[in-house]
Order: C-alpha cells, then sequence, then structure tokens
C-alpha cells in the first residue's frame, strides 16, 4: 500500500508567451527526471524530493513565426534524446530527406 506524505509540491513552470490554448504539449516522468514541453519551450525538471530545474530551452519568436508551435513530443526510453514535432515546414522538411 502506497502513502503519501507531506505537503502537495508545485513545480514553477514558466508561462508560455503564445495565443495557443493549450499550455502543456508533453509531460512524462522518467526515473526522477520530468520533462515539459509547451507550445514555445522545454524543460526538464528533477523529480525527486526537491523541485530542481535542470535545463530549459525556450524558442524565440522568429523561430515559432517561421517553424511553427511545438504540437508533440517523444522522449527516448533512455532519456537521452528529445523529438519535437513542430506545426509549419514539416512537409518541406520531410521531402528534403527523401532527395
Amino acid at each position: 500500500m502506497y502513502m503519501a506524505y507531506g505537503w502537495p509540491q508545485v513545480i514553477p513552470l514558466e508561462a508560455p508567451n503564445c495565443v495557443s490554448t493549450q499550455q502543456i504539449v508533453y509531460l512524462k516522468v522518467v526515473n526522477r527526471l520530468l520533462l515539459v514541453v509547451s507550445p514555445t519551450h522545454v524543460e526538464l525538471w528533477s523529480s525527486s524530493q526537491h523541485r530542481v530545474r535542470l535545463g530549459k530551452y525556450k524558442r524565440d519568436g522568429d523561430s515559432i513565426r517561421k517553424e511553427g508551435e511545438n504540437l508533440r513530443a517523444v522522449w527516448s526510453p533512455d532519456t537521452k534524446l528529445i523529438a519535437v514535432l513542430v506545426s509549419i515546414e514539416l512537409l518541406d522538411k520531410m521531402e528534403a530527406f527523401r532527395a
């Protein structure tokens, strides 16, 4: 039986600076690591007793206009790679790989 103890913890995520109503695109915990992907940025947190932000990548406005917002993400099982799907220019990049 699992018994929770202590006060609930809140992780202070950065507020998105976009017009999208979707706040979180991807959320996953693996081996005490928490990955959060929003439409404009990616954050990696320690999910152990002491919550510490280990890294953050925030896209600038030019990147968001050119490639679009983050739509989906995939995190590799070994937690070494993150792939993020964006909303614009997906077909152009796919065609470049075929050539």
